[in-house]
């Protein structure tokens, strides 16, 4: 049983039991577990600019890839090093992702899943919904008091990006880890 396989059925427990675990919370940065709702957290909304051609001329790989080098062009800007992709990370990224996307739903999984899976000593998640490019999702994360503090966190040295789109929405989620 591979990594991503035992983190698609980590994820599915749960989502089954999330209902009665999710709290709100200020941001989902941890070095433990955790759950929390999206409610106020999440970058949710449209980018008419770049909408259409975010959603007509982008596969999920190359809206993954975008997303990451925008993310890495901020920490730059921020005298910080680039985060590298990782593939387990990205396992679970792209299940959550996934797992959003299927049920309509918007709220953080248990970071314990990413700690646990992938045997990281720090994560954390940031998320986004809407017609989003990724630059404008960046900016958008960016200016959000909750997600700008993981996006240039020194913990964090490894990225991993699940994005899903679903009727012209991409449903993104961006998991940053450190080993």
């Amino acid at each position: 049983m591979t990594a991503v396989t035992r983190a698609v059925g980590a994820l599915t427990r749960t989502l089954m039991t999330s209902t009665a675990l999710v709290v709100a919370a200020a941001g989902l940065v941890v070095l433990g577990a955790g759950s929390a709702s999206s409610a106020g957290l999440g970058a949710e909304g449209t980018d008419a600019a770049g909408a259409a051609g975010a959603r007509l001329a982008m596969s999920s790989d190359s809206y993954e890839s975008r997303v990451q080098y925008y993310v890495n062009r901020k920490r730059a800007a921020h005298g910080l090093r680039a985060l590298r992709f990782e593939r387990c990370t990205d396992g679970v990224a792209e299940a959550w992702s996934s797992n959003l996307a299927v049920t309509g739903s918007f709220v953080h999984q248990d970071t314990g899943n990413i700690l646990g899976t992938c045997h990281a000593r720090y994560a954390a998640e940031t998320l986004g919904r809407g017609g989003y490019s990724p630059k404008a999702l960046v900016r958008a994360w960016m200016r959000s008091p909750y997600h700008r503090p993981i996006l240039l966190s020194r913990k964090a040295t490894r990225i991993g990006i699940g994005a899903n789109l679903v009727g012209g929405t991409w449903v993104t989620a961006a998991n940053f880890t450190r080993f």
